[in-house]
């Protein structure tokens, strides 16, 4: 109001001043007669007043009613009112001020909208984000309450986007996602909302679900949207999923319940490695088992706490036995005898994978170093992750390993599941080539199981083929399978490669892998895993038989 002010009283004096030179002027000219002159300068001075609270009033209106509407819709804008505009035109200083507050305004309004666009949205894939997703849910359980209707909750996970971003950069992992939003996006139905609710992990709201059938064909669509290489930057990034399943009210009957159980049905998908499961109250129980375990197997690698078991192979031919492999063992005071096949997909889902890997590889090669003073001659075969071969600093661990254990290379074998080439061939290759140039040998471990390596076998720079234990198991029941067994070990003779059975269990499977022409078994038949002790024992046991006794027992 300090304009208005200013303005008015500026108004007014100059309005005096003309006033008091009216004055004199009429009274010189009209009132000659100094007798008449004082009440003629009272009219005056009275008419002139009058003109100037009116004209005042006129500047008061003209100049404080614009900046009222100003002011009001300043405040409206503070108060949220961002459709807000000063209704304010004219030529002068306020008409252009209404103008640039109006434009003002305008920006105001579309920078407010991109916030909260940005607030709700993934700045990669442009989807509703986590925040958005729960408040999303929490109308649609409102909605499904009061209609006594159900709806799904899918979580999905991505399979080796870590070992993506750890090998070739987060740069590249945020091009995959980019490419990913799409088509997730066009996976879903119309009705159905999908969101990412973290770094790699994306949840769907599935409306108006009949059962868990709706779910699993949604789940379906999902993974195959997610089949087949993406081209991301040069390179092909083969990328897979895996699906929980939840469903309101039975799974749960809040948002924050189901995505939990969503959550645990995605771990289970992931741990038996079928791409989609459905939550079960068992997965309850199991979770917490997990979360456990996460923390004891940690510190189990932090204090030591793991041990080697050791497991002959042995040469069909001569019947010596030529490498072990070690196998990791965890025995828990609380959860006892932990599995393998339980704690080291555990280890890849939470980033101990290297640490675990590279546990067993110092204590491997020590073994190892202290056999060959010993005068065992044996090689060393230790299995290694598929997260690990995607990970371009792991020949540089392993090559200073190597330096600080007197262990002889050449003796030692890596075993590469089929699994870590297919994740991204060129990354492997990579990997597999500098582990050779350190003069240890590669192992294909597992083949046939799963996506096949076999359009790049030729190029991987592996010494031996091993055939899964689901082929071997089966091979004297199933002639199909038989075929594929001596198929598998024509082919590894084929490119130059030492083929082994593990997996074998008797004597009959034994004979029948001979007459394939397999060059060495391992298997329970040969001897079961052993602690270094016992296995050493038992060598010396095998070194007392007659020359025909062809498999070494104690």
């Amino acid at each position: 109001m300090r304009v208005a002010s200013f303005r008015v009283r500026m108004v007014l004096a100059y309005l005096g001043l003309l006033t008091a030179i009216l004055a004199l002027v009429v009274v010189g000219v009209l009132a000659p007669d100094t007798r008449h002159a004082g009440a003629t300068v009272l009219v005056v001075l009275v008419a002139g007043g009058a003109a100037s609270a009116a004209v005042g009033a006129w500047v008061v209106r003209s100049v404080s009613r614009p900046l009222r509407m100003l002011t009001e819709g300043a405040k409206r804008l503070e108060h949220g009112d961002w459709g807000h505009r000063v209704a304010l035109e004219g030529p002068d200083e306020l008409g252009g001020l209404a103008r640039a507050f109006n434009r003002m305004a305008d920006c105001l309004a579309d920078r407010v909208a991109q916030l909260r666009h940005q607030a709700h949205h993934d700045s990669l894939t442009g989807l509703p984000n986590r925040t958005r997703f729960h408040d999303l849910l929490d109308e649609a359980i409102a909605v499904a309450r009061r209609e006594d209707t159900r709806l799904g909750v899918l979580l999905l996970d991505l399979d080796g986007f870590k070992e993506i971003n750890d090998t070739l950069g987060h740069d590249m992992g945020d091009l995959l996602l980019r490419e990913l939003g799409p088509k997730l996006a066009g996976a879903v139905r119309d009705a159905d909302t999908i969101a990412r609710v973290g770094g790699d992990e994306f949840a769907v709201l599935l409306r108006g679900v009949a059962d868990l059938s709706d779910c699993a064909n949604v789940a379906e669509r999902i993974s195959r949207a997610l089949q087949g290489a993406f081209r991301v930057a040069g390179h092909a990034l083969d990328v897979n999923g895996s699906v929980g399943i939840a469903l309101f009210p039975g799974d749960g009957e809040d948002g924050t319940t189901l995505l939990r159980r969503a959550d645990l049905a995605m771990y289970a998908a992931k741990r038996s490695a079928t791409g989609v499961a459905v939550y079960s109250t068992e997965m309850g129980r199991h979770s917490s088992r997990r979360l456990t375990l996460v923390a004891d197997l940690r510190q189990a690698i932090e204090s030591e706490a793991l041990a080697l078991h050791y497991q002959p192979k042995l040469d069909l031919a001569t019947g010596r036995l030529t490498d072990v492999e070690a196998l990791l063992r965890w025995k828990d005071p609380q959860h006892g005898c932990v599995p393998p096949e339980e704690f080291v997909p555990i280890a890849e889902q939470t980033g101990f994978a290297t640490p675990l890997t590279l546990w067993a590889l110092r204590h491997a090669f020590a073994r190892h170093a202290r056999w060959q003073e010993a005068g065992i001659d044996l090689g060393v075969a230790v299995n290694i992750p598929a997260s690990v071969i995607q990970d371009r600093r792991f020949p540089q661990q392993v090559a200073d390993l190597l330096a600080t254990s007197r262990a002889a290379p050449g003796a030692l074998v890596l075993e590469i599941p089929e699994s870590a080439i297919m994740a991204d061939p060129g990354v492997a290759a990579d990997v597999l080539a500098r582990l050779q140039a350190l003069g240890i040998r590669l192992s294909l471990d597992d083949f046939g199981i799963g996506r096949s390596a076999l359009p790049c076998l030729s190029e991987l720079p592996v010494s031996e083929l091993k055939i899964g234990r689901s082929f071997v198991v089966k091979m004297l029941a199933d002639r199909g399978t038989a075929v594929i067994v001596q198929s598998m070990i024509d082919l590894g003779h084929n490119l130059g490669l030492l083929v082994t059975a593990e997996g074998v269990e008797t004597e009959a499977v034994c004979d029948a892998l001979t007459r394939f022409g397999c060059d060495q078994a391992q298997g329970d038949y040969v001897s079961p895993p052993r602690a270094a002790p016992d296995l050493e024992r038992w060598i010396e046991a095998a070194a007392a038989l007659p020359a025909a006794g062809r498999v070494p027992t104690p």
